[in-house]
């Protein structure tokens, strides 16, 4: 068993699906399924039941996801500690990241970083922000970029910018004929979502008309750019060249609508090294200009 091995038990563990493992991965389904076969050869036990819903661990596999857990998390903390003493900054830089942070603020993030300590080597998760603050309180990674507000004081944590949340539409629209119009929705953050609830509570008494609904933010935005409804976005989503019609949103009170984004670090490795010196960079770094 080597450590790509460990790292298949653990994500088949959290997906569930050969499918999503080996995309995951960036394996092929049947070099994944081989690779699965072998692990259940070395030791001589069944670890996964596959039907046509995903895949059932058996109690021998539930056992070696477990100790796959330890494994991984014993092999981060060598990297950790032997990066704690080394004389410069390198090693390897694990975070977890938001599908809109990754997409659009993160790349320039990490190219500037990577002039001033070409050695550091980055391992980026995409993922939500609530499993962001479940894989930084787990310490699977170093660093998390969080979209909104989780009361959890298990780490340290760093404002980066604040953004207003507006509507935005193709056509322009009358705010009075809201609850009429097609309005597209996505999972949102919870706090985010419980602004807007009661932002539209204080201004209508029927509910949205939800014409469209969809897995994430981005796909939204771009379903508001071809015109197929207004939906609720912030501010850094918009660019110029699609020519949108922006309302920003207040309460009754001239209070506007905001969501935050933090740095999110475990205080029991933020004295490491190259941990150190990302916090310090990112918490300089001017992300809205």
């Amino acid at each position: 068993m080597d450590e790509k091995d460990w790292l298949i038990v653990k994500i088949l563990k959290e997906k569930l699906s050969i499918t999503k493992t080996a995309q995951a991965l960036f394996m092929s389904q049947p070099s994944l399924s081989s690779r699965i076969n072998q692990i259940e050869s070395r030791f001589r036990a069944r670890i996964v039941i596959r039907s046509r819903q995903g895949v059932i661990f058996t109690p021998e596999g539930e056992l070696l996801a477990k100790y796959a857990d330890i494994f991984l998390r014993q092999i981060r903390a060598v990297e950790d500690d032997l990066n704690a003493i080394s004389e410069f900054p390198g090693g390897i830089l694990r975070i977890a990241s938001t599908p809109f942070f990754s997409k659009r603020l993160l790349p320039e993030l990490l190219i500037r970083f990577k002039e001033k300590y070409p050695a550091v080597i980055f391992d980026v998760i995409t993922c939500s922000s609530s499993e962001a603050v479940e894989k930084i309180n787990s310490m699977e990674v170093n660093i998390a970029f969080v979209r909104g507000e989780y009361s959890w004081c298990g780490c340290g944590k760093t404002l980066l910018f604040s953004e207003q949340i507006c509507i935005c539409s193709k056509t322009p629209l009358e705010f009075a004929q809201l609850p009429a119009l097609p309005r597209i929705e996505y999972p949102n953050v919870q706090s985010a979502q419980e602004l807007q609830d009661k932002w539209w509570r204080e201004n209508y008494t029927l509910e949205p008309s939800i014409s469209l609904r969809v897995d994430n933010s981005e796909t939204c935005y771009e379903m508001v750019t071809k015109g197929l409804g207004y939906a609720l976005l912030p501010t850094l989503f918009f660019r110029q060249e699609d020519k949108l019609n922006i309302y920003p949103l207040y309460f009754k009170s001239q209070k506007p609508l905001m969501r935050k984004t933090w740095l999110y670090y475990n205080k029991d490795t933020q004295n490491l090294n190259n941990i150190k010196l990302f916090i310090d960079f990112v918490s300089k770094y001017k992300f809205i200009n």
